[in-house]
């Protein structure tokens, strides 16, 4: 065939820098381990990857797996806690249980998987993170020739400094604290499908005879407190602001209504109405003050619910008898809360004030063994051994030493966030007190120090396991009945007969119209497709720009058609467009179910999980039982007891008065106090380790580090030729590569000022996360991925793909969110010049990384 005027074809590619070659590479790998997941859908997929698997001769992969299978062996079947076994028990997980599960399970009919679109999104997910966690690990450790340089070029190379700390440090002045947003600071208000709500203060007044409106009147209106509510409207630039009183039962009557109309949306879509909260009497200025808190969060779950803030019984609660000034009794209540409220902001920046002290201390302090983690990396296991040489915690390593410092800070700070500065930490704090009184510490410790723990686990898990008789006579396949299918087959059950009500009371009292016949029908009909058949509804939202509810209701892809008038009607109507959705919620949901009923049903199951028992917690039990776990136990018993009555005491009296450092003293110093027999815990297992489980844990992730640094120690081990096996088209290729190289590049851009965006508009406590977030990335000093073989940009694309996920998963993302959503989304659709040319590498390097895989020795 003759070749266009001006086109240059040769199996030579044209010369590349450093940095196309890195991108070329990279693409290559990533194309190489999609087409390698991709056979992991094959019911024999075990037999592909060969040994410790069962392999017959008869079966054959059309697809080498160079990646995956050197993974596999030296990463998965290699993992301590699997070798520690018996060779005899490992051959029975691998062949007699891991296998025949995943061929039955690969083998299902994928129209009879009854996957909903919710869990193949999901599933979509983890199979990206997946593909991404690999790519890092196989771009991190193969390279070409050139490539070297583009990891030795120190300009590329960002590290951390201390000097960021130390930014940190004085950043953290109390005088630059962000406070609580204001009443009239609307650009610090972060609102919600246009609505910012806030509950300003708590007005006593005395007992009501009569309810202002009839329909949020109770049984039982009287009432001494009622909670003074701020809502804030915003319309382009423009702000409304105004003032309601409500007292709780108007709050328990909405709640009931919006039940009622939207058991799907109420049910998992929004947090639950607090109760009264006893001992909430706080001080004469703050009574009620943990109730507020609670509401206020409640309120502002409901209004992310577009449905919800349309509701007219929802607007008439936010809008009845409204005023548009505060009282002075109002306004100084508000002025002594919001008080209250910067307090438990400035504890959270004494704990970041005292955790970057002491960070600062660790990274410089880290410097020392810096270079040997980069030149040596066995030298987390000599760190590890200071575990057995050490019994005195006050004897530790100053790396230790100060490194336990900063777990005790961090730990400290998750407690005060998670019990004590969120709207609903007292609801979590309740739930954990009563947990803790109901739990039965005596018991269990008389358990563990006069009975053998692994005999008695492992008697439960036979009781639970046992198969048990079945009185089916239908069935044709063998199926699982033992106690704890059962269980979890029961509770489906349960949720299952929840959804079948709410969907009758969505169809007999809103959608009983003969003209829905056909919506619903079509509702039923998406939830019967196969995945690929969903998967191609959902690319044509995609391409539409239309959420795939609306989609479902316009599609061709589904029949029958509906006529224009009622799509209209659905999607014009408020009410109408919500009840038809969360119809076609339930009905996913509800498949949802049943695929775990009938995962729960099949045998391989069952035995799977006794055999993930038996492998992974006798091992870890047996060392326990030698190391006086019962000990520990009740060392646990009383930090529990300590750490309750604390924060009971602050709870309820404390946190009115304390100061801030008064506040993380305490939490530090419950610590300081029970940190020494946690240590002797930890060196007592080191030492009846006589199998050394955890030392070969340790070795196992310095394999890790070998391998990504190889390219450094022994390049010539890891170095493929980007090389074609057939002409390509010189000029295009370039096209191709610069192409996506520019893609890739436009994405983290993307991000970039996504992040800059999003900082410009954070509440306080999303600015105190944010500097967590700054502190525990600086914690390293001045070592950057890099050197250690990791590519920074790989690292920070993983992230971005796991903040992608999260705000994908969020029912209402803000204008920024959607705006980076969509723009990523338009990215991923261009393809100007395609990738025909960059293709034609693939087959050459996949041969090439059969035969480097193949030398590499890890023993």
């Amino acid at each position: 065939m003759t070749q266009p005027a001006g086109t240059r074809t040769s199996s030579t590619l044209p010369p590349l820098t450093s940095t196309q070659e890195h991108f070329l590479k990279k693409y290559l790998i990533e194309i190489q381990l999609i087409k390698e997941l991709h056979t992991l859908n094959d019911p024999n997929c075990c037999q592909f990857l060969g040994p410790p698997f069962k392999v017959t001769s008869n079966v054959k992969t059309t697809q080498p797996l160079p990646l995956l299978s050197f993974y596999f062996h030296n990463f998965i079947t290699t993992f301590p806690f699997i070798t520690n076994n018996p060779p005899e028990d490992q051959r029975r997980f691998w062949q007699d249980t891991l296998q025949p599960f995943i061929t039955s399970f690969n083998a299902k009919p994928i129209s009879e998987s009854q996957d909903r679109v919710e869990l193949t999104t999901k599933r979509k997910q983890v199979n990206a993170k997946i593909l991404s966690g690999l790519l890092v690990f196989f771009n991190s450790m193969v390279t070409t020739k050139n490539e070297l340089s583009y990891w030795h070029d120190t300009t590329r190379l960002k590290p951390a400094d201390v000097g960021k700390l130390d930014g940190i440090l004085h950043a953290n002045a109390k005088d630059d604290h962000q406070k609580p947003v204001g009443l009239n600071e609307y650009k610090s208000m972060r609102f919600v499908n246009d609505l910012f709500i806030n509950i300003v203060a708590v007005r006593s007044v005395g007992e009501t005879k009569s309810s202002t409106f009839t329909w949020l009147r109770s049984d039982e209106d009287k009432h001494n407190y009622e909670f003074v509510i701020q809502v804030v409207g915003r319309s382009e630039e423009k702000h409304s602001t105004y003032f309601i009183t409500r007292h709780y039962s108007q709050f328990a009557t909405l709640h009931s209504q919006l039940t009622k109309q939207f058991p799907g949306i109420m049910k998992t879509q929004t947090i639950n109405l607090p109760s009264k909260i006893k001992h909430d009497a706080g001080t004469n200025k703050l009574t009620r003050e943990k109730l507020r808190l609670a509401l206020r969060g409640y309120l502002r779950s409901l209004i992310t619910q577009a449905e919800i803030i349309h509701f007219p019984k929802f607007i008439t609660f936010i809008a009845h008898n409204r005023f548009y000034k505060l009282s002075e009794s109002d306004l100084q209540d508000y002025k002594d809360r919001i008080q209250h409220e910067s307090t438990l902001i400035d504890t959270q920046y004494e704990f970041q004030q005292q955790t970057t002290k002491v960070m600062v201390q660790l990274t410089a302090d880290f410097e020392n063994v810096k270079n040997q983690l980069i030149m040596n990396p066995n030298a987390i296991t000599e760190i590890f051994q200071d575990l057995g040489k050490t019994s005195d915690i006050h004897k530790l390593s100053p790396v230790l030493k100060t490194f336990n410092e900063w777990c005790k800070l961090q730990v400290s700070s998750t407690i005060y966030q998670t019990f004590l500065s969120q709207d609903n930490s007292n609801e979590w704090f309740s739930k954990c007190r009563k947990f803790h009184k109901l739990f039965p510490y005596s018991i269990v410790y008389t358990i563990l120090k006069f009975t053998n723990p692994v005999k008695i686990i492992t008697k439960i898990v036979d009781l639970l396991l046992v198969e048990l008789p079945s009185f089916s006579w239908s069935s044709d396949k063998k199926q699982s009945h033992n106690l704890l299918s059962m269980i979890f087959i029961m509770l489906l059950d349960e949720d299952l007969s929840d959804y079948e009500k709410e969907l009758n009371q969505l169809k007999g009292q809103h959608l009983n119209q003969k003209k829905f016949e056909c919506v619903l029908s079509r509702i039923d009909q998406y939830n019967e497709l196969t995945y690929l058949e969903i998967d191609s509804i959902k690319q044509e939202s995609i391409e539409l720009g239309q959420e795939i509810f609306v989609t479902v209701l316009t599609t061709k892809q589904i029949e029958p058609a509906l006529p224009e008038s009622t799509v209209d009607e659905i999607l014009s109507t408020p009410h109408l467009h919500s009840c038809v959705k969360q119809y076609w919620q339930l009905e996913v949901r509800k498949r949802d179910k049943n695929l775990f009923k009938q995962l729960w049903t099949e045998p391989e199951l069952t035995r799977l999980i006794k055999e993930f028992l038996t492998i992974f917690y006798q091992p870890l039990m047996k060392i326990f039982a030698k190391s006086d776990v019962h000990l520990v136990f009740s060392s646990f018993h009383k930090f529990m007891d300590d750490l309750m009555n604390l924060l009971t005491t602050i709870t309820n009296e404390g946190i009115y008065y304390m100061t801030s450092f008064e506040i993380y003293d305490s939490l530090k110093s419950l610590l300081d106090n029970h940190e020494e027999i946690l240590w002797e815990f930890m060196h007592n297992v080191y030492c009846k380790d006589d199998q050394h489980l955890f030392l070969k844990l340790i070795q196992w992730i310095e394999k890790f580090m070998i391998m990504i640094r190889m390219k450094f120690s022994n390049p010539e081990a890891v170095t493929v030729t980007l090389t074609s096996s057939v002409p390509i088209d010189a000029d295009l290729f370039m096209k191709q590569l610069t192409s996506r190289t520019s893609k890739i590049v436009e994405k983290r851009r993307l991000f970039r000022e996504y992040a800059k965006k999003s900082a410009e508009a954070t509440t306080a406590q999303e600015k105190i996360d944010e500097k967590w977030k700054e502190m525990n990335e600086g914690i390293f000093g001045t070592i950057s991925s890099e050197e250690f073989g990791v590519g920074g940009e790989d690292i920070q694309e993983f992230n971005d793909l796991t903040e992608l996920d999260n705000l994908k998963l969020k029912s209402a993302p803000n204008a920024t969110e959607r705006e980076l959503i969509n723009r990523l989304a338009n990215l991923d659709k261009l393809d100007d010049f395609g990738t025909s040319e960059v293709d034609k590498l693939e087959s050459e390097f996949e041969q090439q990384l059969i035969s480097l895989f193949s030398k590499i020795n890890m023993d």
